[in-house]
């Protein structure tokens, strides 16, 4: 059946990618291996389209001739009982084929269809099936959506997804990066076709759940004359009120043409801040070692105090590099000449104390580290 498949960066876990394409088969039985757009005069983006397997996005506007790719197609039955039914009706093949046998004689259970696609007056999901045989009556295209097919379906089949998208309007044909941290600096991109022309003087806004928090919205390439464009949007700090985790749904509206507005959604996640690494971590005692501290959700951009074992350093022996962000800044120090043996190191914001007089709140935004001093003379 299908699963959802997330994949995270191990160095920048804000960055992370989710897939619902993914789905465990049975290698035995036949299988839609690619779908793909024989004619790309609509502006489809195939090469997305050949990564997304047995789905493929289409307009409701125009037929459109497929190409379907199946592996473990049957053997026994005849190519002229091939059919495709796309939701309740039955496509028309105009080609269907298997692979060519090897040298050996050993058959090639590869096959390649060719069909056009069925119009739809509105956007919608629509599973499709093809059916090796006769289809009986109670096998019917909804069974490809929790993968029961062989359950209802006498002949062996093999199931497909079609996302009819209303291409009189924008819609959202990819989009990545749909998680973040609650202080904001998570990176969403996306694909939108067809949506209005974006200029100076007409921007495009994105608004996270309301029109207070806006993300920074980037264009990064303008495709088919326009009609479709490539955005980037780092995500506004949002308060999470105590909950772990919280879905959002962000806006991108056109001012051009405000009613022509996408949408999808966002989740953000508690973020804690911490030390993701250290190196060296260790040095001799007599100091000149240049340190590497990377931390991650650390208030950003604000001055850092680093106390290396009992005192603090000045804020000029810490540099904070560039390309440092609000998931993770890394900094640098110079370890100075003390006491050969473990200590411990802190990083703290300015104005986060240490010491605090009765009744006082000590400060939490304080992260520690070890850090090994070894004897040159022993």
């Amino acid at each position: 059946g299908a699963v959802t498949l997330r994949a995270l960066h191990r160095q920048f876990p804000v960055q992370s990618v989710c897939s619902r394409q993914f789905k465990f088969v049975d290698e035995g039985q036949p299988t839609v291996l690619r779908l793909d757009v024989e004619d790309d005069s609509s502006g489809t983006d195939n090469a997305n389209l050949l990564s997304r397997a047995a789905s493929l996005t289409l307009p409701i506007s125009t037929p459109t001739d497929i190409s379907i790719l199946i592996g473990n197609a049957p053997t026994d039955v005849p190519t002229a009982d091939w059919f495709v039914y796309i939701g309740e009706a039955r496509a028309q093949v105009s080609h269907a084929e298997r692979g060519q046998a090897s040298t050996e004689g050993v058959a090639d259970t590869t096959a390649r269809l060719l069909l056009t696609s069925i119009s739809f007056e509105s956007a919608a999901t629509v599973y499709g099936m093809v059916v090796f045989g006769d289809k009986n009556a109670g096998c019917d295209t909804d069974c490809c959506r929790d993968s029961s097919c062989s359950a209802g379906c006498t002949a062996e089949t093999a199931c497909l997804t079609l996302e009819y998208f209303d291409d009189s309007r924008p819609s959202i044909s990819v989009v990545a990066g749909q998680r973040g941290p609650d202080i904001g600096g998570g990176m969403a991109s996306l694909v939108v076709e067809g949506f209005p022309a974006v200029t100076a003087s007409h921007p495009a806004v994105a608004s996270f759940g309301d029109s207070t928090r806006v993300g920074q919205l980037t264009i990064t390439s303008t495709e088919l004359d326009g009609r479709r464009l490539r955005l980037s949007i780092a995500a506004p700090a949002y308060p999470l009120a105590g909950v772990p985790s919280m879905t959002v749904t962000v806006t991108v509206t056109p001012m051009s043409r405000p009613e022509h507005k996408v949408t999808f959604p966002y989740e953000y996640f508690a973020s804690t801040p911490s030390v993701a690494s250290v190196v060296p971590s260790s040095g001799p005692s007599t100091g000149g070692t240049i340190v590497f501290v990377e931390l991650d959700y650390m208030p950003y951009p604000s001055t850092l105090i680093l106390r290396f074992g009992t005192a603090d350093l000045p804020t000029s022996a810490v540099t904070v590099w560039p390309g440092s962000d609000q998931a993770r800044t890394t900094i640098s120090f110079t370890t100075p000449a003390t006491s050969p043996g473990a200590l411990e190191a802190s990083v703290r914001p300015l104005g986060c104390d240490l010491t605090v007089g009765p009744g006082g709140t000590p400060c939490t935004q304080v992260l520690s580290f070890a850090f090994l001093l070894n004897d040159p003379t022993s």
